[in-house]
């Protein structure tokens, strides 16, 4: 696996006026990973993680066919 790189950007914050520093930018970067949708990457995300999935639906996977 490749290390990518990751640098810190500094933003201002819309709510505050404050500058926050924001570590770890690009570190995902053409790693192929992919974030489900849904999740909210500004809270935490194993909570998020562990709540059912959108329901999804069953057909094509070993359901049996009725005749």
């Amino acid at each position: 696996m490749k290390n990518a790189s990751s640098s810190s950007v500094v933003v201002k914050d819309t709510k505050t006026g404050r500058f926050v520093t924001v570590k770890g930018v690009g570190a995902l970067a053409g790693s192929g990973f992919k974030v489900r949708s849904g999740v909210d990457l500004t809270k935490p995300i194993a909570k998020q993680a562990f709540k059912d999935p959108a329901p999804r639906s069953t057909v094509g996977r070993g359901t049996p066919k009725r005749a």
